[in-house]
């Protein structure tokens, strides 16, 4: 097992939840990296899986659980002072998708074309339903760049202003 946490990304062995979050935290488009004061809990938490991965005891467990708790909270605390949004889409089939349609025309002309707040969200989660409109809205998205529909559909015009 290497010895520094960003190395393992390059193991085939799957990544723990918390070095996930932190290469989802550093690969976020934003140039967003943690601090150094990270790594040594990092590299703390993989030393003591090492060495429970060597030797199976109940101490060595406990060892690891304690640094793997240090190292995410280190890196919460991180992810809290980089404020994110989301957008979500539930699930119910169809009808949440088409619902969550309108929902996503209405953000992406809700100032105009070129100000939508859609390009702006950090993560899209989607359930279910929900999971169909993402699905699109991802592949469009990445067919176009990675920007989003209200700005790279050809011919897209704002919704009309609504009547005063």
């Amino acid at each position: 097992m290497p010895k520094d946490w960003r190395e393992r990304r390059k193991q085939p062995e799957p990544l723990d939840t918390w070095e996930v979050l932190a290469e989802e935290f550093e690969q976020n488009g934003r140039g967003d990296e943690l601090p150094t004061d990270f790594d040594p809990f990092a590299n703390e938490c993989l030393a003591r899986k090492a060495a429970y991965d060597r030797d199976a005891t109940p101490a060595n467990r406990k060892a690891w659980e304690i640094a793997e708790r240090a190292a995410e909270e280190k890196l919460f605390n991180e992810f809290h002072k980089h404020s994110r949004t989301a957008l979500c889409f539930s699930g119910g089939g169809v009808r949440s998708a088409t619902f969550g349609l309108g929902v996503m025309q209405g953000l992406a002309g809700l100032f105009g074309e070129m100000d939508s707040p859609v390009p702006e969200f950090d993560y899209l989660s989607t359930v279910s339903g929900g999971g169909y409109l993402g699905g699109w809205f991802s592949a469009w998205a990445a067919r176009a760049g990675g920007a989003a529909p209200a700005r790279s559909r050809p011919g897209w015009t704002a919704p009309a202003p609504r009547p005063q």
